[in-house]
């Protein structure tokens, strides 16, 4: 650190920080690919229940709707909370 200085070291000699900065960048997409597949995954066992559960297609496509928006929502907020770390503001 004292040679190249402190942000160089940890940028590209620190074997720890180069390590847990992989970790870091494995973990915002298993987070976000979870959110996304979890949500797709849920919508879709919604619409076989209710396949089941309803006489005819369009009763059961249209019980959907309430729960599709309620998902893209959740979807939209689970996303939103996983890039604060991220996004950077400025305080003014």
């Amino acid at each position: 650190m004292f040679v190249f200085g402190r942000a160089v070291r940890l940028r590209h000699g620190d074997p720890f920080a180069l390590a847990f900065g992989v970790l870091a960048r494995f973990a915002w997409y298993t987070a976000v690919t979870a959110i996304v597949v979890g949500h797709i995954v849920a919508v879709y066992v919604a619409h076989v229940i209710a396949a089941c559960e309803f006489p005819d297609r369009r009763g059961a496509l249209r019980s959907h709707y309430p729960m599709l928006v309620l998902m893209v929502g959740y979807t939209m907020v689970s996303l939103w909370i996983l890039a604060q770390p991220i996004v950077e503001t400025e305080a003014g």
